[in-house]
């Protein structure tokens, strides 16, 4: 990890004006995916329960266990005939048809990339959240006019259950047939060290620190800013943090990685 202030600073500039135009992107692109899809068709409101197929809705989801069912595969699925049950989540217009549900037993630490291809159904939409999604946090969620639906890089905790719902902004009401893909990956064994600080400055040194990834050794690497990795000076087997760094030179900025 890398810590250079002067950077960091422009870094936060630019992102603002970026987030700014991009907001006035999102409102342009809204107008015109409005206009693009015409009238919305109601399909009416189904109360879930019941005698219903597994799927149709959150009291009997399609169960998959992750990450023992992983990766996961169900091909040739539709929602067509499972009725419109959550209507307020998430997707915004695109939870207006007919619904399938997923609940996720999750056993093990990690993340998830999911993917649904509606294989040529226009309108569709995926999410993810921590309960129902009528009642539970979107955790993620994608939407779109054509193409292929995904998720990447979902964050999931051993012993929870998460929903996935998949659904149209209507019409179409359904998708006739699509294939849903979940993987998961574990996290890192040595997670990266974050939050890195500079103290007790003087001409010739300074003290570094970092909140550990979970690690009790590190290697940093320094040098005079713009250095590229590999050519800088390497310190390794520290077990002190923070790292006491000498050798500096003053009047001069530095780069370091831990």
């Amino acid at each position: 990890m890398k810590r250079k202030l002067l950077s960091l600073v422009v870094a936060l500039v630019f992102s603002s004006l970026a987030f700014s135009q991009e907001t006035s992107k999102i409102k342009q692109e809204k107008l015109s995916e409005n206009q693009l899809h015409g009238p919305t068709v109601v399909v009416p409101y189904s109360e879930p329960g019941g005698s219903r197929a597994s799927g149709d809705d959150c009291t009997d989801p399609i169960v998959v266990s992750i990450p023992a069912a992983a990766p996961y595969t169900d091909a040739n699925q539709t929602n067509c005939g499972r009725l419109n049950s959550y209507d307020a989540t998430c997707l915004g217009s695109y939870d207006g048809g007919e619904d399938i549900i997923y609940r996720l037993d999750v056993t093990a630490d990690g993340t998830l990339d999911i993917t649904m291809d509606p294989k040529g159904t226009t309108w569709t939409g995926i999410l993810i959240a921590d309960a129902c999604p009528d009642v539970g946090t979107c955790l993620d969620f994608n939407t779109g006019s054509s193409g292929t639906r995904s998720m990447t890089g979902v964050s999931v905790t051993a012993g929870n259950s998460y929903y996935i719902m998949i659904d149209t902004w209507p019409s179409p009401t359904c998708i006739p047939d699509f294939d849903l893909t979940i993987t998961h990956t574990p996290p890192p064994t040595c997670p990266a060290p974050t939050a890195q600080t500079e103290t007790n400055i003087t001409t010739t040194s300074a003290d570094l620190g970092w909140t550990t990834g979970g690690a009790t050794t590190w290697d940093i690497e320094w040098g005079v800013t713009g250095f590229t990795q590999g050519s800088g000076t390497m310190v390794t087997g520290i077990t002190v943090n923070p790292h006491p760094l000498t050798g500096l030179s003053e009047t001069t900025t530095y780069d370091w990685y831990v």
